[in-house]
């Protein structure tokens, strides 16, 4: 209906935001529902930072239908952000601490990037219970 409609536009026009936004070798795909991962290869954390942030910018001028399930709401965008420092195992370890600070911008306020802890000591117990089912920790 019209609710999954609103949807697919937001996720269209954060799509082209992100073409204009992100630069050669640096992708965005769908994660699951609401959420995509980022991957800014070969990035400082500081010139990392500032891309993410500003989609977090450019997503709040995301323009919504004034009528039917969007009227009076707004895009926004909320972020997790893990680098792959040395020690890092694995890819999924990287995600998981992502996903962490990602709770954490949530839990924050919303509409936030928040940058996650370089351990896995800060993973909530579900996470690092999952991770340990598939043997990575």
């Amino acid at each position: 209906g019209s609710e999954c409609m609103a949807i697919l536009s937001i996720i269209k026009d954060l799509a082209d935001l992100t073409r204009r936004v992100l630069g050669a070798g640096e992708v965005m795909g769908r994660w699951g529902g609401e959420e995509f991962l980022l991957l800014l290869p070969g990035q400082p954390l500081d010139l990392a930072m500032a891309r993410v942030e500003a989609l977090r910018a450019a997503a709040l001028d995301i323009k919504l239908p004034e009528s039917g399930v969007a009227a009076g709401l707004r895009v926004s965008l909320s972020a997790g952000m893990a680098t792959s420092y040395e020690g890092a195992t694995s890819l999924d370890e990287i995600i998981a601490r992502a996903d962490v600070a990602l709770y954490e911008a949530k839990r924050d306020g919303r509409n936030l990037v928040r940058i996650a802890d370089e351990s896995l000591q800060a993973a909530t117990t579900a996470i690092r219970r999952a991770l340990r089912s598939r043997r990575m920790l």
